[in-house]
């Protein structure tokens, strides 16, 4: 007997573990036919799972009054189906040219602040986001074109920290199909039929290119591929980690006397790794390490190409001392006798 929409969200939530009975959950709400399915599919195993409920929408202040309609859309639905619900306004143009980063970018970075900040304020153990196997068929191609390595192909995870993705395993189809069943209403935010963006050209243009003339069953390959590498990156994190207990070295302290899992300082503190250590490691670990402390020192991974990695195991392997390479984010890397060090660049203050 085919299953229901409601049956297989509950099926993703129970095999990945996403929920436990008395959770509290903030849902990610922007108004559009995916939040709306999840925001209703949760409200509707609410009692279930003994769910408290909070609904977050986000208005980046792009598109005017049609922006401020879907605000009030999604306040005045959320709270038909008893769900208490909080609006942020952001400027997210502003904050963009702030950051100096695209507006998807600030957009993106804004929005699981935002997120998570909501969930600290009202004790929500976990954030639910409406991405599904579309979106993750679009993060796999998008990450592809740009050159990454298997954990961008792994694309998102069900269940990652506090995020949590309850549909991230259903289609397009089924998604239209339970919300026409239930007759659930849905806004459509005109900004994602516009091609300005790689992420809409790939959605709008590649994807149906590539359904259409090479594999009709791209998008489950595409996840089915995702799953696969999600498990082998998870293995070689692991490896990683062990790696740094091995390699990575706080400030007067040998890696003998370290047993617990490596912890990376903050952005403040510098990152010391041990060259011959770190050698002894295969390539792949030393560039999984590498990558790792940059995205501990630079608050995430996105401005870093394999270029930056590959110029920091260039001074592990040239023995000349004193050499450094300047990275984005205001960070260095330099070597300093047989150590390896990985730090935020001093600010110079500007004399009086």
């Amino acid at each position: 007997m085919k299953k229901t929409f409601l049956a297989k969200v509950k099926d993703i939530i129970e095999k990945y573990q996403l929920l436990t009975v008395g959770d509290g959950v903030v849902i990610g709400v922007s108004g559009g036919p995916d939040s709306m399915a999840l925001l209703h599919s949760l409200a509707a195993l609410r009692a279930e799972f003994k769910l408290k409920l909070w609904v977050v929408h986000i208005n980046h202040c792009l598109r005017g009054e049609e922006a401020d309609r879907e605000a009030a859309f999604v306040e005045e639905l959320a709270g038909s189906w008893e769900v208490s619900s909080k609006v942020y306004r952001v400027e997210v143009k502003a904050l963009a040219q702030q950051w100096r980063c695209s507006l998807e970018e600030a957009g993106h970075r804004v929005r699981y602040q935002l997120l998570e900040d909501w969930a600290r304020e009202c004790g929500c153990a976990r954030i639910a986001v409406a991405h599904h196997a579309l979106d993750q068929a679009e993060t796999v191609l998008e990450n592809l074109l740009r050159g990454s390595g298997l954990q961008g192909l792994g694309g998102m995870y069900y269940g990652r920290g506090s995020i949590i993705r309850p549909l991230l395993g259903l289609t397009r189809e089924e998604i239209n199909a339970y919300l026409a069943e239930n007759r659930i209403s849905f806004c459509l935010d005109s900004s994602n039929q516009k091609p300005i963006y790689l992420r809409n050209r790939i959605r709008l243009e590649l994807i149906p290119h590539l359904v259409g003339q090479y594999n009709p069953k791209l998008i489950q390959a595409l996840n089915r591929m995702s799953e696969i590498i999600r498990v082998e990156n998870d293995l070689l994190e692991d490896l990683t980690s062990e790696a740094a207990c091995r390699c990575v070295v706080p400030e007067g302290t040998e890696p003998a006397t370290r047993t617990e899992p490596a912890l990376y300082p903050s952005a403040a503190r510098a990152v010391i790794l041990l060259i011959p250590q770190l050698l002894a490691e295969s390539i792949a670990i030393q560039r999984r390490l590498v990558r790792r402390i940059l995205g501990e020192i630079g608050g995430g991974l996105r401005q870093f190409s394999y270029s930056h990695i590959e110029s920091i195991l260039e001074l592990a392997t040239n023995s000349i001392g004193g050499r450094r390479v300047y990275l984005p984010g205001n960070i260095q890397g330099r070597r300093e006798y047989n150590r390896l060090v990985i730090e935020p660049r001093a600010v110079r203050r500007k004399k009086d």
